[in-house]
């Protein structure tokens, strides 16, 4: 049985499970039992390069939602353990076995990881010294303990940081206070404020808000004072989740009627309010499976729809145990720092996580939506009756809310992603980037080789007329615009690509002070990547001067060959392996 949705207007819509589309009208669509390709064997990881090291399990504060509270199942509670200096070592010894790629991510959680300050710089000496440049870091905290010592620290190590906040003072004392009930709001602010003060590109580039919400239904009055509040108005938080089930103290079957009236009433202020844009990112992260699925048709027989082995993650926990991610209880590790992974401990992880999957969601319409994870092994079978039910009827919510924000044309914070290399990154061109990318377009070499696009940028308001342009092609999915930052500056060059599905172009610029330095290579390959990846056309095309020899180079590095010459151009195309794509109704 499809899904199907009644907006407020009166119109109605299906979703096809088969060629994952939006349809006007409600449809039967007979769902045939998905097949699937026979697993095999799991013997690596050939996209891991991200670890995660739990280094410690302490932490000085008591979230009243925090799997860490004893009350979760199988997994660990609040303690006084860290790793040990001698693990140092070790780690890094595992982590160079098990690199798939020649740049590494190290990214630290806790407990709170501040806490370990001293252990924390002796792990990126170490990093440092053994990759140099090819090692980036991240850190998950608290934030009550960014002093100014630890804030240079993390500035000059470039890390990237993830701050939790999950409101103004109200909500944020009530929910992350100390055991005896003191509130964390006051010494995060302190920190955000002097990080913004002193540092504002690293604020503004490498500073990200996670926020956790206990009650959904309060999320217009946390966006009304977070709009409110000076410093957070123009900071917002980079994700939005939700506080995880918790089957030990049970969980109980969602209404669909009572979920969708409050998501409803939410829309309806964010409609009245379109200044409270923390609303806008909680519709881009509850909205993101539908607006970033892929419009094919379903490749039968299929993969199955789990992590592993693709998983670009891992996770080391403060004793050195190895897991496949954070979320997963402690009772699913698969190895350990000094033996490596037990590649029989994952296979038979892999299996029974594939027998759910093969008993549960071969006629599901949700099927190709669905969250399902490793976190699935620790559930009985009453659980996974509750835990398939509350996926169908969430997801039957966020259809409707959808089609809603479809029609009031309210899907304009289109997802762009943000895909990083190991010296730069692409990521949504901001209002901000206006005078940087006005440089880039009125340079020289852009008048020569994109002369078109100079005329249009050197005109009356003309670098807002592209942004616009572009934000057209995002909403429709005809295309992306990305900057291309490098780590530690602002904009210095863009990527852009235009006619999706049918007649897919790519095109770039660069800064002329960044030219010659790889940068550029590196961009075209991440977004040609994406867009192969994301299985958004079969082929991407270019046209290219001649005299261009800086661009022949970079396309041709990147896979890219001549398919003709016409007058004084060459015509690039690439090819990739997936099947034309093509999309309709409300499928942007």
């Amino acid at each position: 049985m499809a899904l199907t949705a009644k907006t407020h207007s009166g119109a109605s819509y299906t979703y096809l499970r088969y060629s994952n589309e939006i349809v006007a009208g409600e449809q039967n669509e007979e769902i045939e039992p998905l097949l699937f390709n026979d697993r095999l064997p799991i013997s690596s990881f050939p996209d891991l390069d991200t670890f995660t090291l739990g280094i410690t399990t302490k932490c000085n504060l008591r979230c009243s939602y925090c799997c860490y509270s004893g009350s979760y199942r199988n997994t660990r509670a609040h303690g006084s353990h860290s790793m040990s200096g001698k693990e140092i070592l070790p780690v890094i010894n595992f982590i160079k076995q098990y690199a798939a790629k020649a740049s590494v991510t190290i990214s630290f959680y806790g407990g709170e990881s501040l806490l370990e300050f001293d252990l924390l710089r002796a792990i990126v000496r170490q990093a440092r010294h053994e990759w140099q440049g090819r090692v980036q870091f991240e850190i998950t905290t608290n934030g009550t303990l960014l002093t100014g010592e630890a804030i240079t620290w993390l500035v000059e190590n470039d890390f990237t940081l993830f701050v939790s906040l999950d409101g103004t003072m109200r909500v944020q004392d009530r929910q992350r206070a100390t055991a005896s009930g003191i509130g964390s709001f006051k010494p995060v602010i302190e920190a955000l404020a002097h990080i913004k003060t002193r540092h504002p590109g690293y604020f503004r580039e490498k500073v990200n808000i996670m926020m956790t919400v206990v009650d959904i239904s309060e999320i217009p009055l946390i966006a009304k004072e977070w709009h409110d509040h000076e410093l957070l108005r123009d900071k917002l938080p980079a994700r939005i989740a939700t506080v995880a089930p918790n089957y030990a103290k049970g969980v109980s079957k969602v209404d669909v009627t009572e979920e969708t009236n409050t998501h409803l009433r939410i829309l309806d202020v964010y409609t009245r309010h379109p200044e409270y844009t923390l609303l806008g990112v909680f519709f881009e992260r509850l909205l993101a499976e539908w607006q970033e699925r892929p419009i094919c048709d379903l490749d039968i027989p299929s993969d199955f729809p789990t992590c592993v082995p693709n998983n670009r993650k891992v996770y080391i926990d403060h004793d050195g145990e190895v897991g496949i991610c954070e979320k997963v209880p402690d009772k699913y590790r698969i190895g350990d720092i000094r033996n490596g992974i037990d590649w029989e401990r994952v296979n038979r992880q892999a299996d029974a996580l594939s027998r759910i999957i093969l008993s549960r969601c071969t006629t599901c319409p949700i099927a190709r939506l669905c969250s399902i994870c490793p976190n699935a092994l620790d559930l009985s079978a009453e659980e996974l009756d509750v835990f398939c039910h509350n996926e169908r009827a969430m997801q039957q919510v966020k259809f409707r809310i959808f089609c809603e924000m479809a029609e009031r044309e309210m899907l304009s914070n289109t997802f762009v992603p943000t895909l990083k290399s190991e010296h730069c990154m692409l990521d949504k061109i901001e209002e901000n980037d206006i005078a940087a990318l006005g440089t880039i377009f009125s340079d020289v070499d852009t008048q020569r080789y994109l002369p078109e696009l100079y005329e249009i940028a050197n005109a009356k308001d003309g670098v807002k007329k592209i942004l616009k342009s572009f934000h057209s092609y995002l909403l429709n999915k005809e295309g992306f615009l990305w900057g291309i930052r490098k780590y530690d500056t602002f904009l210095i060059g863009f990527i852009a690509i235009m006619d999706l599905p049918y007649n897919p172009t790519i095109f770039f610029a660069m800064h002329p002070m960044y030219r010659n330095q790889g940068y550029m290579q590196e961009s075209v390959s991440l977004a040609t990547q994406y867009i192969c990846d994301a299985k958004l056309c079969t082929e991407l095309h270019t046209e290219v001067d001649v005299e261009n020899i800086a661009s022949r180079n970079v396309l041709e590095h990147c896979g890219y060959k001549v398919k003709e010459r016409e007058k004084d151009k060459y015509l690039f195309s690439y090819q990739s392996d997936y099947e034309e794509l093509q999309s309709s109704g409300l499928n942007g």
